[in-house]
C-alpha cells in the first residue's frame, strides 16, 4: 500500500516520488490496475512544467492556507523544481486569513488573481514559469495576457486538467485556448 494510505492521510493528494523523483499517483500501473486514467491538478500541473522546461516555477497559491501550501511546496521539490516564491492572497495583503476555502468566494475576480499574480512575479523576476495551483480558481481567460505580460510560461491549475485531459485522448487544442501549453509538441498555426 502506498505511504500516507494506511494511516488514512497522504502528504500531497496520494502521489509518491519514484526513483527520478516523479510523481506517480500511488506507484506505477494505478490506473491502468483500475481500467482508467487519472488525470490530477497537481500532476498535470508537473507534466506541464516539464514539457515546457520550467525548472524554477514562481507560485501564486490564491487561497492556499499555510499547511496547503507546505504540502504543495514539499510535492514540487519531491518532482525536482526549485521554487523560491510561493505566496497566497493572504500572505500578499489581499485578503484576511481564510479558514475554508469558500470563505474569499467564488468566482474570485479576475483583477484579484491578475493583481495577485502580478506581485508573485515582482517578487521572483528570474522565474521560468508561473504556476496558479489552485483549482478552484478560473484560469483560462487570463492565461494568454499574464504571459504576454511575464514573458514567460502560466500555467493554472485548471488548464493543466483541460491540457492534461486533451493528452490523454489525443485532441488538439484551439490556438491560444491554453497559452504556451497550447502548442506543447506541435508548433503554432501557420509555422
Amino acid at each position: 500500500m502506498p505511504s500516507g494510505y494506511a494511516d488514512g492521510h497522504a502528504d500531497y493528494l496520494g502521489s509518491r516520488p519514484d526513483a527520478s523523483g516523479c510523481a506517480r499517483l500511488a506507484g506505477p500501473g494505478f490506473g491502468s490496475r483500475r481500467g482508467c486514467a487519472f488525470i490530477l491538478p497537481g500532476l498535470s500541473i508537473v507534466e506541464a512544467c516539464r514539457a515546457l522546461g520550467i525548472t524554477r516555477p514562481a507560485c501564486c497559491t490564491t487561497y492556499y492556507p499555510p499547511d496547503w501550501r507546505a504540502r504543495w511546496t514539499h510535492f514540487l521539490r519531491d518532482c525536482g523544481f526549485q521554487r523560491k516564491v510561493m505566496m497566497s492572497m493572504e500572505q500578499l495583503g489581499m485578503s484576511d486569513p481564510i479558514q475554508v476555502v469558500g470563505d474569499l468566494g467564488w468566482p474570485l475576480a479576475n483583477e484579484r488573481l491578475v493583481e495577485a499574480a502580478r506581485a508573485v512575479r515582482k517578487a521572483d523576476p528570474k522565474a521560468d514559469g508561473m504556476l496558479i495551483g489552485d483549482a478552484g480558481v478560473s484560469t483560462l481567460g487570463l492565461i494568454e495576457g499574464l504571459e504576454q505580460e511575464f514573458d514567460i510560461p502560466v500555467i493554472g491549475a485548471d488548464g493543466a486538467m483541460v491540457w492534461g485531459l486533451a493528452r490523454a485522448l489525443g485532441v488538439d487544442l484551439r490556438d491560444g485556448s491554453l497559452g504556451w501549453m497550447t502548442h506543447v509538441g506541435r508548433p503554432p498555426s501557420g509555422q
